[in-house]
Formats: structure tokens, C-alpha cells, sequence
């Protein structure tokens, strides 16, 4: 089992913050929302994990305020695999994370192409929450096996993901049609 690192605000939001294989960064809610990360707490969670753990993070961008995440993370040797910026989106990735945490040689290859699937137009829809974001409605065993197919490398960096969506890694768009 290879565990999967997320940050509090997306793992209670995406059911994962009990999940086996799940570790959790503690992240205290603030007047506005969430408070920002404790740097010593993302280094315990992380150390927790190990150093074959996989790092589920939004961008800076995304969530300034668990920026501390990607960045330890990247530092202290982790696969670091980037989460869509709309809160629905990724905790949903999240929440597929902690489904399929025990499972698979490779699980950074899996999200990498599971980040892009909010936006894949051959897959069925389903709507969740009440946003306007539309999640693949497929169980994660099924999930994970066309991530499996789907996954293409990145030209810009060692990662990859789903073709004509975003890189899991950098964030580049990757060419549809790629070879393996």
C-alpha cells in the first residue's frame, strides 16, 4: 500500500479523512475558512507517510493557504500530484484517492489522469454537490483501470496524465494522441 497525503479541508470534504491508507495534514478551520498549513505539521504528516507517499496538493493559486504542502513535499523527495483548482473537483479526486489507496503498482500515474477527469468529455456525468461540477460516474475499481489505459507522459516533466487535459505534475497540457 502506498499512502496518499492530503490536507484537511479537502479530505473532510471528500470523505477520505478516515480512509486507510489516507494521511491527513491537520488543518484548523479560521474566521474566513480555512487557516493556513503548519509547516511542522505537513513535515509530521509526511514523515508519517513515508517516502514512497504520494502528495495530493492544489496549486498556490488555487489554495494559498496550503501552499506549504506541495512545496515540503517536493523538497523532502514526495510525488507531488496536482489537484484541479475548483474545491468539488478536487476533493473528488481525493475522495477516488482514498478508494483506491491500497490499490495499484503505480498510483501517482492513476491521479495524474484522475485530476483530468472532471474534464473528460467521453466519460458519463454525474453532478455532485451544489456546484456546477460534473464528476465521472463510474466506480473506482472501473476509475482506475481506464486511468490505467489513459494515463500519457508529460513532454515537460516526468509526470503525465489524461490526454488534452492538464499535466498531474506541471500542469502542462498534455498532446492528445501521445504515445505511450
Amino acid at each position: 500500500m502506498i499512502p496518499v497525503v492530503v490536507e484537511h479541508g479537502l479530505a473532510s470534504a471528500g470523505a477520505a479523512s478516515s480512509a486507510e491508507g489516507v494521511v491527513v495534514v491537520t488543518r484548523p478551520r479560521g474566521r474566513r475558512g480555512w487557516a493556513d498549513l503548519d509547516p511542522e505539521a505537513v513535515v509530521d504528516a509526511l514523515d508519517r507517510a513515508g517516502p514512497g507517499a504520494v502528495v495530493l496538493a492544489r496549486t498556490a493559486l488555487a489554495d494559498p493557504g496550503a501552499r506549504a504542502l506541495p512545496a515540503l513535499a517536493g523538497i523532502m523527495g514526495r510525488e507531488v500530484v496536482r489537484l484541479p483548482a475548483d474545491r468539488e473537483a478536487a476533493a473528488w479526486v481525493v475522495a477516488v484517492a482514498a478508494r483506491l489507496a491500497a490499490a495499484g503498482d503505480d498510483p501517482a500515474r492513476l491521479l495524474q489522469v484522475l485530476v483530468g477527469a472532471p474534464a473528460a468529455p467521453v466519460l458519463p456525468r454525474r453532478p455532485i454537490g451544489a456546484g456546477s461540477a460534473r464528476m465521472p460516474a463510474l466506480r473506482p475499481g472501473v476509475l482506475a483501470r481506464w486511468a490505467g489505459c489513459a494515463w500519457r507522459p508529460c513532454a515537460r516533466c516526468a509526470g503525465g496524465g489524461l490526454p488534452g487535459a492538464a499535466c498531474g505534475r506541471c500542469g502542462a497540457i498534455l498532446t492528445v494522441g501521445a504515445a505511450r
